[in-house]
């Protein structure tokens, strides 16, 4: 599905991959993929800003709670370590509600 430069970066990549012995193909499962493309067109410095977003994220006065659940659920892709944690996730979603709402 890649077109252009991205085309030619994966099949650069896949050169470079190590070959699964019996399929004689690059192997590369769907998460080493994910990492490897977003080191190749993610910047650190967006990522660092996704991060200081969701770390900031409240509900504001005039956001519905499923508006907030949607930042909230758009910005923790960039934080590992709350999606493994659901009781980590779970404290931060109630932290940046506005319970008074």
């Amino acid at each position: 599905m890649m077109q252009d430069e991205a085309d030619r970066w994966w099949k650069g990549m896949k050169r470079m991959i190590p070959t699964q012995a019996q399929a004689r193909r690059p192997y590369v499962n769907y998460e080493r993929f994910k990492e490897l493309f977003n080191d190749k067109y993610f910047p650190l410095s967006l990522k660092m800003e996704k991060k200081s977003e969701f770390m900031d994220l409240k509900q504001t006065r005039d956001m519905f709670v499923a508006q907030y659940e949607d930042a909230f659920t758009q910005l923790i892709k960039y934080m590992p370590i709350y999606e493994t944690d659901e009781r980590i996730e779970e404290k931060k979603f109630l932290e940046g509600l506005k319970l008074r709402i």
